[in-house]
């Protein structure tokens, strides 16, 4: 693998997040809890912390709850996948949060070749280190700090991005800066704990983009702590006052 991806069981995250989605903007906070390949779990705040919306991918659904319309979604990751024309799963999106690529296709060579029928080339430049990689459906560009054609396991990523090779207008970029070593923090369950340190280093700053015929966004995440000890809870209950929606 290019880059060392990180042991760790549980990360919990809180972000301020600008969004534009389309013509609207949006400010608020992101809080988020994730089980390692298991469930990720978040919640979003806006002004006055008040929480508007709560949500929960297990398995192959997203559940999402609008707290202010009272609305609840189950959604397929397919369904969201197609929607959004990428691939959103679990993979994906803990990927996101702790830098890595969102499809880890990477391999440290300089020069074309087949890996299992893909196609995958390394560009070495005084920037850093670039790889194409031909995933069907997707052409997966992603950009590593690092010097030669060999990605250290430190090396930070700077940006990934996804386009659809049958639609080129459709794509994700992510990109990443600043990043900052993890400090630990005190367990609230125990003032004399220590909560576990996982990963090394995180991401400060998030810029995700996003385009395709029907809708375009981009946002905006600053992180504000983490932490990385054992998540008692993921509380997420749907109540007979919400109604059942589904995705136009």
């Amino acid at each position: 693998m290019p880059c060392e991806k990180p042991e760790w069981g549980y990360i919990s995250a809180k972000y301020d997040v600008d969004a534009k989605m389309g013509t609207q903007n949006l400010s608020g906070t992101l809080s988020l809890r994730i089980k390692k390949d298991s469930i990720l779990w978040f919640s979003v705040s806006v002004a006055m912390g008040i929480q508007v919306a709560k949500g929960m991918l297990v398995g192959d659904t997203l559940h999402v709850l609008d707290l202010y319309n009272k609305n609840y979604y189950a959604i397929s990751v397919q369904e969201v996948s197609e929607k959004l024309h990428t691939p959103v799963g679990i993979t994906q999106l803990q990927n996101l949060f702790i830098g890595l690529p969102l499809i880890d296709t990477c391999s440290p060579m300089n020069q074309k070749t087949d890996i299992n029928g893909q196609a995958y080339c390394a560009y070495p430049s005084s920037q850093g280190l670039y790889f194409i990689t031909a995933l069907t459906p997707y052409l997966i560009k992603t950009f590593f700090a690092s010097q030669g054609d060999v990605v250290p396991t430190t090396a930070e990523l700077r940006a990934t991005e996804l386009r659809h090779q049958e639609k080129p207008d459709d794509f994700v970029s992510v990109s990443y800066e600043n990043w900052l070593p993890t400090t630990s923090v005190p367990n609230p369950a125990n003032a004399n704990a220590i909560a576990p340190i996982a990963i090394n280093k995180l991401p400060n700053y998030i810029y995700i983009q996003s385009q395709n015929a029907q809708d375009s966004a981009q946002i905006k995440m600053w992180l504000k702590n983490s932490r990385f000890d054992a998540i008692p809870s993921f509380p997420f209950n749907v109540t007979s006052e919400y109604t059942r929606m589904s995705l136009k």
